[in-house]
């Protein structure tokens, strides 16, 4: 029987969210080639602390605070932290809010 160990199971975990990070970055970077990839990755980090744990969440989240928004370099706007804080919404409905409310800015 096959065991796999904790630490060995937490590198897996951390070798398929970098492989994450480097295609979301690839992404971005097809609509604004500026932004580095320390940047998703720290929007990626950031995405948990707001209750996003799918990757498409999690992407949805990242391209719209690097591409509509400042992004993760300063804090978020307050409106935008209204929305992603709001009390009983769900991930969806948090992403539909910020993404309507970002593209009016």
């Amino acid at each position: 029987m096959l065991t796999i160990r904790h630490e060995q199971l937490e590198a897996l975990g951390e070798a398929r969210r970098q492989a994450f990070v480097r295609r979301l970055h690839g992404f971005v970077r097809e609509w604004k080639a500026d932004v580095p990839e320390a940047e998703v990755e720290m929007g990626v980090r950031k995405a948990t602390e707001f209750g996003f744990t799918r990757e498409t969440d999690v992407a949805s989240f990242v391209e719209i605070v690097c591409l509509d928004l400042d992004g993760f370099g300063q804090p978020l706007p307050r409106q935008a932290l209204a929305y992603l804080t709001a009390h009983g919404a769900d991930p969806e409905q948090k992403l539909e809010r910020l993404a309507r409310w970002a593209a009016t800015r």
